[in-house]
C-alpha cells in the first residue's frame, strides 16, 4: 500500500509536475490524512494528494475505455462534477470520490475485508479512550492582588 501524502513527498516537496500514467499504474491506495500530517506537511502535499487520485480516476476510466457519461450515470452523479473530480477540484464530496472510485474498482483500503474489520474495530476503540468532544483547556484566573 502507499501513502498518497507519502507517495507525493518521495518525488520531492518542490517537485510541481503533473502525477503521470507511468507514475500510477499498479499504484494501490491507502488514504490516511490525519490532522497531524496536514500540519506537519502542509497544503502542498494535500494538492499533490488530491491530484493522484484523480489521475488514477482518470487513467483507470480511460483503460476501461469508459466516456465521462457512462461513468457518471453508474455513479448518479452529473457529468460535470465527474470532471471536476478528475481536474482534482478539493470543493467536491468525498463520498462521490470514493463512489467513483469504487465503481472504477480503485482499491482505496485493504481488500481484505477481515483487515478492513480490524482497522475499524482498533480505530473504534481509540475512539472509546478518547474524550467526547475537544475543549481547550481553561485558563485559571489569577486573582491575588
Amino acid at each position: 500500500m502507499v501513502n498518497l501524502i507519502g507517495h507525493a513527498f518521495r518525488r520531492g516537496a518542490g517537485d510541481k509536475r503533473p502525477v503521470t500514467h507511468e507514475a500510477l499504474v499498479g499504484v494501490r491506495l491507502k488514504i490516511q490524512v490525519t490532522r497531524v500530517r496536514c500540519v506537519q506537511f502542509g497544503a502542498h502535499a494535500i494538492s499533490v494528494a488530491l491530484q493522484l487520485l484523480a489521475a488514477l480516476i482518470r487513467s483507470e476510466r480511460l483503460k476501461q475505455k469508459l466516456s465521462a457519461q457512462e461513468v457518471a450515470d453508474r455513479v448518479g452523479i452529473s457529468r460535470s462534477l465527474l470532471q471536476r473530480i478528475e481536474k482534482a477540484d478539493p470543493a467536491c464530496a468525498i463520498g462521490s470520490v470514493f463512489e467513483v472510485a469504487a465503481v472504477l474498482s480503485i482499491p482505496l483500503f485493504e481488500q481484505d475485508p477481515q483487515a478492513l474489520d480490524r482497522a475499524l474495530e482498533a480505530t473504534q476503540q481509540t475512539l472509546a479512550l478518547l474524550p467526547k468532544s475537544a475543549h481547550k483547556p481553561r485558563r485559571e484566573i489569577d486573582d491575588d492582588f
